[in-house]
């Protein structure tokens, strides 16, 4: 029997080609933890039927689907190019050099670039992981933290189009040239199915749900091929296999990496990136319960804290004298390398004294851009990936 419990579960991604369109997720990505949800709102009713006591079945009806929520990961060595290209926008690879690839990334205008991502989420009873599959995965906001003592984390708070389910029922029944799809008793055909991809015999590749007329019976995306009945029919996205990078490796960790300064290595105590994408979540219109592409409405906006000893004057003066300066985030582990880098300025925190502990020092930054986007932020991996 397999384990019953979260140890057993995972998390899977892939890039979509078209946006809300879910596909095969095909990288898998060891989790610490997430919060993935779909939250179908309710819409009641304000009028009273005359001697009614109670909300009737006839007063209430599914409203606005809000899908998304937070992904705890460590920086792992590999494996994470696709969560960085959805962070950044972009991605060069050069190699290989000894069996090493250069992943560049550089922000680029996100339109188009959207992931499906897919949990497996265990059951108690026999340890059997039900897949549930989020289209149209966007990174709103990205969180790269290192502090000494600890392994290197990355955060994503993820905003999705909707959420789907899977399941098949084999009393499906379609019509040659139609788009009708119905199901007698089995399919139990909800609002919660639109847009969710469907297959079977006589069901053309790539159809999903366009509507619902009731439990029973569905639009199809595409008319049928074929006339049948007891038809088998599946709904949703499969549970992937996970299969695991060779040489995913331990995560970074404090112990190997390094800060630096206006090209100085500095002595930090924590370094934590917080990238903010700027989306737009809330693009709704009437007949649609789904958010559609969650486009760029605000300057991308990259801030931060360096935390450290005051050891001179030399970061505050930053702040003071209204400078900007590099900054550089730098991970090695072996061959493998993770660089993060953005000229910054400093918005300065004036240290305090207390008792006779030594003197601590914040250090909030907000990435500027002195010349072309990716002098604010740009992320360079080293690894045995060959695509990312």
């Amino acid at each position: 029997m397999a384990l019953q419990s979260a140890l057993n579960g995972q998390l899977m991604l892939a890039i979509e080609t078209t946006f809300g369109v879910p596909v095969t997720p095909t990288v898998a990505l060891p989790i610490v933890d997430e919060s993935l949800t779909s939250d179908v709102e309710r819409m009641e009713s304000a009028a009273q039927i005359k001697g009614n006591m109670f909300l009737t079945s006839e007063q209430w009806a599914p409203g606005n689907v809000t899908a998304g929520g937070d992904i705890g990961l460590e920086l792992f060595r590999r494996s994470l190019g696709k969560v960085f290209r959805l962070i950044f926008g972009q991605v060069a690879t050069t190699g290989p050099v000894s069996s090493l690839y250069t992943h560049t990334f550089t922000p680029l205008p996100l339109t188009g670039l959207s992931a499906t991502i897919q949990k497996g989420v265990p059951d108690v009873t026999d340890g059997t992981v039900h897949p549930l599959t989020y289209a149209g995965c966007k990174i709103a906001s990205a969180q790269i933290a290192v502090k000494e003592g600890e392994i290197a984390t990355l955060g994503l708070t993820v905003i999705a189009k909707q959420e789907h389910g899977f399941r098949t029922f084999a009393d499906g029944a379609t019509t040659n040239g139609q788009a009708t799809l119905t199901s007698p008793a089995l399919a139990l055909f909800s609002q919660y199915d639109v847009g969710t991809p469907v297959s079977g015999t006589g069901i053309p590749v790539g159809a999903y749900i366009l509507s619902v007329t009731s439990p029973t019976t569905a639009t199809m995306s595409a008319n049928a091929s074929a006339t049948g009945s007891g038809v088998t029919v599946t709904m949703g996205v499969a549970l992937a296999t996970p299969t695991y990078a060779v040489g995913l490796g331990v995560p970074f960790n404090f112990a190997q990496g390094f800060v630096a300064v206006g090209g100085s290595q500095v002595k930090v105590k924590a370094c934590t990136i917080d990238i903010d994408l700027g989306l737009a979540d809330d693009r709704r219109f009437v007949g649609q319960p789904t958010v559609s592409e969650q486009l760029e409405k605000q300057l991308r906006e990259v801030t931060g804290t360096l935390d450290l000893e005051w050891v001179n004057r030399t970061q505050y003066d930053r702040f003071c004298k209204a400078s900007e300066s590099s900054l550089w985030l730098s991970l090695s582990a072996g061959s493998d390398t993770c660089n993060v880098t953005s000229n910054v300025r400093f918005d300065g925190e004036t240290p305090q004294m207390s008792g006779g502990d030594i003197v601590q020092q914040s250090v909030p930054f907000k990435a500027i851009q002195s010349s072309t986007a990716a002098s604010a932020l740009q992320a360079v991996l080293v690894n045995s990936d060959t695509v990312a």
